[in-house]
């Protein structure tokens, strides 16, 4: 159990990372130092993350291809 971390959150934590373990999946990319200064400042300004920017712009990029193919 962490720190300053009830028995009960310290459950729903465990049974949280459980089910992003068993539901959810993890992509990234390699950027260099500069173009990930520049991802960083550009999330500051627009009051995002990064993981949250690349999700959103990968969802985006699947929707528009699939209405374009009428994938479904």
């Amino acid at each position: 159990m962490v720190q300053g971390m009830t028995e009960a959150e310290a459950k729903r934590q465990q049974q949280r990372r459980a089910w992003d373990a068993e539901h959810l999946r993890s992509i990234g990319t390699k950027l260099t130092p500069v173009e990930l200064a520049r991802l960083d400042a550009y999330c500051f300004r627009i009051r995002t993350t990064r993981y949250s920017l690349l999700r959103t712009l990968v969802l985006e990029e699947l929707a528009a291809y699939e209405r374009e193919n009428r994938v479904t």
